[in-house]
């Protein structure tokens, strides 16, 4: 594009305008499915929108590359007060674009990077034994189990998103606050505000997952610690949002029976979510009715434990998952429009290690090893079924455990056993 526009006059004028970009911004979107801009697009000017497009368009560039390079930057998590809690104990997810990674830990606290910054610093979101006078003196010792989940509100213009903290300790809570971008640019940060507390005076009940949208909180629980043995609780907290306060009960609960891990149920789209079933080996699509009734809209038979996250896109969201051995790479669509069953896609074959560990992500997924190795593809809803397509991988060494990674700019992040967090960008 560069030599594009040293020849030829009109082009370079015509790619200095903002409708030009923002032609370029929605093709990334609907055809590469890459993650919206943080902010509305009427806030950006011409230089920033361009910079946008350029950072995925190369990230996209480097995949392509027999050999990626990496720009690697190290942050002691240890140089602040994060409790002294352990890898381990450390619960994170990246917001999807990149640019914020979360970090919760006990006993109920959430903190933000701003991975863009020059000197990436973790920054207190919100602790919710401020607004919670029973936890108030819990001990990280004495949390049996935390997680936390979050959900994206695409109708916004900017960055907003609902954060639900489930915590198990001496007493059951989920924790929902309503966390909104404010700023612009490099300026920009993450506010939250408490929105609603969910108590349950059940103490046998473990929290296994957790999944919300603007309206509901689902959560799969556990009793005393039998995976088989399990709740399934549908929560409309809209009543709590005058109050604050949401007694569960065992009206709330519902008859499934699923076996569940963290991360395997997400919403889709509205009151649509979808949910893995390792016992029946199945995807399953709900939708919540009224009084917080369950419908089963599609059930597909996938007979694989492996997943990515969900990832929305215009009309439909999609996921990744692996065969059972590990062999076949499959894409799941699944059509925002409720009435269309999920279909299935096979994008190739690959020969990752069936005990490796692998993270998944909509284009590309990492196989754990003494050397990681970094798998890439291009595919859309139609593309052909391919089964003997073979996926090529790169090697890369980043010697440390490996956190989710967003392949729309090309951060992989990892965990050091010293408590570092490696920020690792593709250059």
């Amino acid at each position: 594009m560069l030599a594009v526009r040293l020849s030829c006059k009109t082009f370079h004028s015509v790619t200095k305008t903002q409708q030009f970009w923002y032609s370029r911004v929605s093709q990334l979107i609907k055809t590469h499915y890459v993650s919206p801009p943080e902010e509305n697009l009427e806030e950006y000017n011409v230089d920033e929108l361009e910079q946008w497009v350029r950072r995925r368009c190369r990230a996209r560039d480097a995949f392509a590359d027999p050999r990626l390079h990496f720009n690697e930057q190290t942050l002691n998590l240890e140089d602040y007060d994060l409790l002294g809690a352990e890898r381990a104990s450390l619960n994170s997810k990246l917001i999807p674009g990149g640019r914020w990674l979360l970090i919760g830990h006990p006993p109920a606290i959430v903190h933000f990077i701003d991975l863009d910054s020059p000197d990436p610093t973790p920054r207190l979101l919100f602790d919710f034994s401020e607004v919670d006078d029973e936890i108030h003196e819990v001990d990280s010792e004495e949390v049996e189990s935390f997680n936390f989940s979050i959900w994206i509100d695409r109708g916004s213009p900017r960055l907003s998103f609902r954060l639900a903290f489930s915590l198990l300790t001496y007493v059951s809570r989920i924790y929902l606050s309503q966390v909104d971008l404010v700023g612009h640019g490099a300026n920009a940060t993450l506010v939250a505000s408490n929105i609603a507390i969910l108590r349950n005076p059940n103490m046998e009940m473990q929290p296994m997952c957790t999944a919300l949208n603007d309206s509901y909180v689902v959560q799969v629980w556990n009793l005393n610690g039998d995976v088989s043995d399990t709740r399934f609780g549908v929560y409309d907290y809209r009543q709590a949002l005058s109050c604050g306060d949401y007694l569960m009960s065992e009206s709330d609960e519902r008859p499934i029976v699923v076996i569940v891990f963290e991360n395997d149920m997400e919403f889709i789209h509205k009151d649509i979510f979808a949910m893995s079933d390792i016992k029946s080996h199945s995807l399953s699509v709900y939708e919540i009715g009224p009084s917080a009734s369950l419908n089963l809209l599609h059930r597909v038979d996938v007979y694989t434990p492996l997943w990515s996250t969900v990832r929305w896109t215009p009309g439909a969201s999609i996921l990744i998952m692996m065969d059972v051995d590990r062999t076949e790479l499959r894409g799941v669509v699944i059509p925002h429009d409720s009435k269309n069953p999920p279909t299935i896609v096979v994008l190739g074959r690959c020969n990752g290690g069936k005990s490796s560990e692998y993270r998944l992500g909509t284009r590309a997924f990492v196989v754990e090893g003494k050397v990681h190795e970094i798998f890439s593809y291009d595919w859309d809803f139609h593309s052909p079924v391919n089964h003997e397509r073979t996926l090529t991988s790169r090697r890369v060494d980043f010697s440390a455990y490996l956190l989710p990674f967003d392949e729309d700019i090309g951060r992989f992040l990892a965990y050091t056993s010293e408590m570092q967090l490696v920020i690792n960008d593709i250059i």
